[in-house]
């Protein structure tokens, strides 16, 4: 697990392996009351193929 916080804008991203449970976010929370937190997971899928198939969604 790797926790990232800025605390000019306000907001902390919390980055996950897949096999890693999601922290208790209501801790984070009360801590950090008027941040925005974000969570990611690792995942397996191919990211190329992926980006490829948003930027056809977005055109």
């Amino acid at each position: 697990m790797q926790i990232q916080r800025n605390d000019e804008l306000r907001y902390i991203d919390i980055w996950l392996r897949t096999e890693e449970p999601t922290p208790d976010l209501a801790d984070i929370r009360q801590r950090f009351p008027n941040y925005d937190i974000a969570v990611w997971h690792s995942g397996h899928r191919d990211l190329a193929e992926l980006t490829g198939q948003l930027l056809k969604v977005n055109c």
